[in-house]
Parts: C-alpha cells; sequence; structure tokens
C-alpha cells in the first residue's frame, strides 16, 4: 500500500514539474507571437497573456479578445450541452469564493455578473489566473465536464 502511495504520489509531482516548465518554456515566446495552450496549463500560464480565441477539439475556433469573452464562451459552449447545462443547473448557488457566490441564476449579487445562458451567471472580477481556475476547477471539475481538448490562442499582453 506504502509503495503504491508513493507511486501515485511521485507520478503527481512529475506531472505538476512538467505543467511547470512547459509554462515557463511559454513565457520565453517573443512578444506578438501567438501561442496555443491547453485550458488544462497552469492557470498562471495565462497571466499576463492577451486572448486572441478559443479553440474546440472539433476545429471550432471563437474569436475572444478579452478574459470576459473568454469566460462567456466557454460557460455558454458548455451550457448549451443539455446534459452540462442540467449538471450546472445542480451546482448553481453552491459555487462560492471567500466571500461570495460565483455561479447564480441572478446576478444581483455579483461584482461584476456574466450572464452565458438564460438565468446562468457567473462572476467575474477576478484576475485571468483565477478566473481559469474558478472555471475549470470549481466548475467544470465539479460537473465532469472535459476541457481537456479544448486549447486557448494568446499572445503576450503589452
Amino acid at each position: 500500500l506504502c509503495e503504491r502511495l508513493r507511486r501515485e504520489l511521485h507520478g503527481m509531482v512529475d506531472q505538476k514539474i512538467e505543467e511547470v516548465l512547459t509554462c515557463l518554456g511559454e513565457r520565453e515566446m517573443e512578444l506578438n507571437e501567438e501561442v496555443e495552450l491547453p485550458l488544462t496549463s497552469l492557470p498562471a500560464c495565462f497571466k499576463g497573456k492577451k486572448p486572441i480565441s478559443i479553440i474546440y477539439p472539433d476545429g471550432v475556433e471563437i474569436h475572444a479578445t478579452n478574459w470576459k469573452r473568454v469566460v462567456f464562451y466557454l460557460l455558454k459552449n458548455c451550457a448549451e450541452d443539455e446534459a452540462m447545462r442540467r449538471r450546472l443547473m445542480i451546482i448553481i448557488g453552491r459555487v462560492y469564493g471567500r466571500s461570495r457566490i460565483l455561479l447564480a441564476d441572478k446576478g444581483d449579487t455579483m461584482d461584476i455578473p456574466i450572464e452565458f445562458y438564460p438565468n446562468m451567471f457567473v462572476e467575474a472580477k477576478f484576475d485571468t489566473e483565477a478566473m481559469i481556475r474558478v472555471i475549470t476547477k470549481r466548475i467544470f471539475k465539479q460537473i465532469g465536464y472535459d476541457y481537456s481538448g479544448i486549447r486557448l490562442k494568446i499572445i503576450d499582453a503589452l
């Protein structure tokens, strides 16, 4: 049992180190060079970057030139799937940040609400890294939405 746990732990550490190395490698990109990063990258990899578009696994590319549009389109695409929409409806009102609700059926209690589907709002008063983390870890992962094939095309913010 201990040996199996040790192997699993080493595997997780190796994976995190690879993610960090990938992120660091992307930081060395030349100015104005467009780069595609998977949405599964460390959220810190997107900090200081400007989004250009979202590329879905089927090749569809949606232009989104600011992070609020990225949030809107990622969640809208998720909610357009009937099964995922039902799962989102189950967690509405149950996803909290430190001091406020992050996913709700009304935006009146949020600082910067984004309505991505009728009666579905997400709080968008976060920096880029936190917003990516909220969407992927607190929402998508919780409802079982597979975002592993989604890539974001980004460029260094000047």
